[in-house]
């Protein structure tokens, strides 16, 4: 288990950082920490100068003079080599709007969890998990986190591949081990989170 780990393979300029990697020899598990966020991280393009050389007005099509429809791409980052095999968005033809724009940090944990420069194949057990605060409403019913998971879960070509799992679960969890006694009575002091 790693905090805080730098995914290098998918050329990114500025890595993809989990906040937690689980690694095994045939598995790995980004682990996505939520709290207080009102929304999964998005697509920074959009919100470029729209005279900047790396804009994109949210679609994903050939514009500002590119040869590809993804700004990223256009630099070489390697999202869209990947994303046709595991959701359900063709890199082939244009979207409007962007599918990957909004859920964009939601599926690099997945990119993290289940592309290798190394062997340049899929690992096959590799899937993302969020841990979420309950009481977060961004994350319940209508919530714009809850908004961006579904379409993200919607667009999953794989079961499973993105999973959750609430805060106050997991310490219910870990408050049935004694060695974690402290790490609970932690997250209880700080957050406020109690078993349920």
């Amino acid at each position: 288990m790693e905090l805080e780990h730098e995914v290098r393979t998918l050329k990114e300029p500025r890595p993809t950082s989990v906040d937690v990697l689980i690694r095994g020899r045939h598995v790995r598990v980004p682990v996505e920490c939520k709290f207080t966020e009102q929304e999964f991280g998005t697509c920074s393009r959009p919100g470029l100068k729209p005279e900047a050389p790396r804009y994109c007005d949210g679609s994903y099509r050939v514009q500002q003079g590119r040869r590809t429809r993804c700004s990223l791409t256009e630099q070489g980052i390697r999202y869209w080599e990947h994303l046709p095999d595991l959701f359900d968005w063709a890199a082939d033809r244009d979207h409007s709007p962007c599918p990957f724009g909004a859920s964009y940090q939601l599926v690099r944990n997945v990119l993290a969890a289940t592309t290798d420069i190394d062997v340049a194949t899929e690992v096959p057990a590799g899937h993302a998990v969020v841990i979420y605060d309950a009481r977060n409403p961004e994350f319940l019913r209508h919530g714009k986190a809850k908004r961006q998971w579904v379409a993200a879960t919607e667009a999953c070509r794989k079961a499973g591949l993105l999973r959750r799992v609430t805060w106050q679960r997991l310490v219910a969890a870990l408050a049935c081990v004694p060695e974690f006694g402290c790490l609970v009575d932690v997250l209880e002091a700080k957050y406020g989170l109690c078993p349920s």
